[in-house]
């Protein structure tokens, strides 16, 4: 079969941000010297490696061309840990030469013995999870590291990840309480400076169950959506200033850094999710793993591998349902194909889409390419044109289209995509 991309969720972290609503497991600060914490960690590792087994034999897949450990905090793994799962890998498929292999860390996990250990690893690009460079703003979110570590991680990561030709990574996010512009630019400009080539710029959402959303409701915590919206404007321009490339909403990236991993997600080709909470689509199936570590481990860890397994397994894994199983249907498709593509900068090529799903995009999207058309007849997608909020490109090699919002239209992503559908 293809080569493939995979996902690999660890779902364990010291301590819950506020704003926080993925599925992750607080383990405390002092997990390493937990007797208890550390057979968790053994025990998903091994359910994790059984998991893996049975998704490329499934699949029949043969190799690999992006990894992600994303969480929770994958840095929160033993080095020694996280080559175990790469040997194990290794011993089963062929992990592309050049593939994209991502961990995400936190700054407090950063420290030259770490990537000493994990330059030794196949993983070449860090994605580091720093939020903001304020420490009240820090603070107010529970982060369980402050400035003074920031600056440690970066430094660190400068001299010795950078340096060494690897890739590197930041999140931070526009709109969080207490942070004023000067100080959400101060962040954006220490980041560059440590050499960081990618940058991905969130803005807050305030998600229901939260703490933050908690404190918000009860009027313990101001929060503006427009403020919010202006400070995230005024990175975006910041960062295009300084060299960086929008080629998807909320991800700027100097040129050829852009992250190979998630646009497989923007391009909806296929991808396998492993661990506890994670997702993965193949073709037209999909699922989504049960978010209970224990249960996980549970299961897969009592998991049969004979000579049959993959069909054993089957049966075993309906009737326990340690997984959600999604069948899509070509509509469902359609839909995420177009409101996924329409993310990305290059937006979507009309010969993909004819490929995939058999019919003329332009069509599909109200594009006429035609100037004489009366305004009253024009199609969603030649309004916007008319508003430069969006254009079409033909290649000069082929006759192939490309679709695509402009820089200000991506602003308005969703509603271009309340009016295509």
């Amino acid at each position: 079969m293809e080569t493939y991309s995979l996902y690999i969720h660890i779902p364990f972290c010291t301590s819950k941000c506020t704003y926080c609503d993925f599925f992750s497991i607080p383990v405390g600060s002092d997990f390493s010297f937990c007797e208890k914490t550390q057979k968790i960690f053994k025990d998903y590792v091994l359910a994790l490696k059984k998991e893996l087994e049975y998704y490329f034999e499934k699949f029949q897949i043969k190799s690999l061309k992006t990894i992600y450990f994303g969480g929770g905090t994958p840095s929160l793994l033993s080095v020694e840990q996280i080559q175990d799962i790469f040997n194990f890998i290794s011993s089963k498929l062929k992990i592309e030469e050049n593939a994209e292999i991502t961990l995400e860390a936190n700054p407090q996990d950063i420290s030259e013995e770490f990537l000493e250990k994990l330059k030794k690893t196949p993983v070449n690009r860090l994605s580091l999870g720093i939020q903001c460079c304020n420490d009240n703003v820090l603070k107010s979110l529970e982060r369980r590291c402050d400035i003074n570590q920031v600056n440690f991680a970066l430094d660190i990561i400068k001299n010795k990840w950078v340096s060494c030709g690897l890739s590197f990574s930041c999140d931070l996010i526009s709109g969080l309480p207490f942070l004023s512009d000067e100080d959400f630019i101060f962040g954006l400009e220490k980041v560059i400076s440590s050499g960081v080539n990618h940058i991905s710029l969130y803005s807050l959402m305030i998600e229901d169950g939260t703490v933050l959303e908690k404190q918000i409701s009860r009027n313990e915590i101001e929060y503006s959506d427009e403020k919010n919206d202006n400070q995230w404007i005024l990175g975006k321009e910041f960062l295009e200033k300084k060299g960086f490339y929008q080629y998807e909403v909320s991800n700027f990236a100097k040129k050829g850094f852009e992250s190979r991993h998630n646009t497989v997600y923007w391009r909806t080709e296929n991808y396998l999710g492993c661990g506890a909470g994670a997702t993965g689509t193949v073709d037209c199936f999909r699922w989504n793993n049960v978010c209970d570590v224990g249960k996980y481990c549970d299961f897969w860890l009592s998991a049969d591998f004979g000579e049959n397994f993959v069909y054993e397994l089957e049966k075993v894994l309906n009737e326990k349902n340690p997984r959600i199983v999604e069948i899509l249907s070509e509509k469902e498709k359609e839909f995420e194909f177009l409101m996924m593509g329409f993310r990305l900068r290059e937006g979507v090529k009309s010969s993909v889409y004819k490929k995939r799903f058999g019919f003329d995009l332009g069509k599909r999207l109200g594009c006429s390419l035609d100037s004489k058309i009366e305004k009253k007849n024009l199609g969603v997608f030649d309004k916007w044109k008319e508003k430069k909020l969006c254009d079409v490109e033909k290649t000069l090699d082929t006759e192939d289209e490309r679709f695509f919002l402009t820089g200000d239209g991506l602003l308005f992503l969703n509603q271009f995509l309340e009016e295509l559908m």
